[in-house]
């Protein structure tokens, strides 16, 4: 076990790793300013290549519809906007920071964006959180995770391989996190946020854990929470039949997250559509970036 300034001294470089870099500012900048065009903002993405992958992989995502089919940055830009880009210019800055070539950091990714893709849809249906935020939200709840596997891979790789030993898999991780940097993931995703500056919100429903449906949870923390745990299962199930199978655990998952009065078939359809979406996105991307 290490120390105590060891672990702390270890997530000191995790969160350093998604210090958005000099271009990303520079798109940052822009975005905030409201007066760039898309032009301008096109030519500062382009000067860093994991910045105009992560823009390519969210004109790509479920939510937009067009997976595998967004090719340049400019239809990126174009199909996104400019309103979208200034949203969630700070999450996809710090998503790319982490553009190692790893199996399970692309893994991370893709719940990333499903987990978006789902918290915007409820979100633009409920109209109780801005869609946006939401969005964001969802794209940056497994920041602290891809942290871990770019600095920490094998060990981390280890955690989640011996979490998988123990009944209650999110526990295990939970536990063995802790062991080993003194905070969850989770937590460490929101020293991310708070270290870029990002907005309490944003850096309360990203650090949230499984408690995030008890009663003094705000609406987005559940809401994310919910979106993380649905963007999780349609990664594990193959088939649509293997998500119906686990409803019974949605309807009370629904009822924590949304109220008792919820309309579990609304919530539920919109899960299954995801996994549709998802499948079409997985499919598609891997076609876009391995062309």
């Amino acid at each position: 076990n290490m120390s105590g300034d060891s672990k702390k001294n270890l997530v000191v470089r995790i969160t350093e790793a998604a210090v958005i870099s000099s271009a990303a500012q520079e798109v940052l900048t822009l975005a905030r300013s409201r007066d760039a065009s898309l032009v301008e903002i096109g030519n500062a993405i382009s000067k860093e290549p994991s910045l105009a992958a992560e823009l390519l992989r969210i004109a790509n995502s479920p939510f937009f519809g067009r997976s595998g089919r967004i090719k340049t940055l400019p239809d990126a830009l174009m199909l996104i906007g400019l309103n979208e880009i200034y949203n969630m210019a700070s999450a996809m800055a710090m998503m790319a920071a982490f553009s190692d070539d790893d199996d399970l950091l692309e893994e991370f990714r893709l719940k990333a964006l499903i987990a978006a893709t789902i918290a915007r849809i409820i979100s633009k249906k409920t109209k109780t959180i801005d869609q946006s935020t939401a969005f964001t939200a969802g794209l940056l709840c497994y920041i602290g995770s891809a942290g871990c596997i770019s600095i920490d891979g094998e060990t981390y790789k280890e955690i989640l391989a011996e979490a998988k030993k123990s009944d209650n898999y999110g526990a295990e991780v939970e536990r063995l996190e802790v062991e080993r940097y003194g905070m969850t993931s989770r937590q460490i995703g929101g020293e991310m946020l708070i270290r870029n500056r990002l907005p309490e919100e944003l850096v309360n429903a990203v650090s949230a854990g499984d408690d995030a449906f008890n009663s003094d949870a705000d609406e987005l923390q559940r809401l994310v929470q919910f979106s993380r745990m649905a963007a999780s299962n349609i990664l594990e199930c193959s088939n649509i039949s293997e998500i119906h199978d686990i409803k019974v655990d949605y309807v009370e998952m629904i009822k924590t997250a949304f109220g008792e009065d919820a309309d579990i078939e609304q919530y539920f359809d919109i899960v299954i559509d995801a996994f549709h979406s998802g499948q079409k996105y997985i499919d598609g991307t891997l076609k876009v970036f391995n062309s």
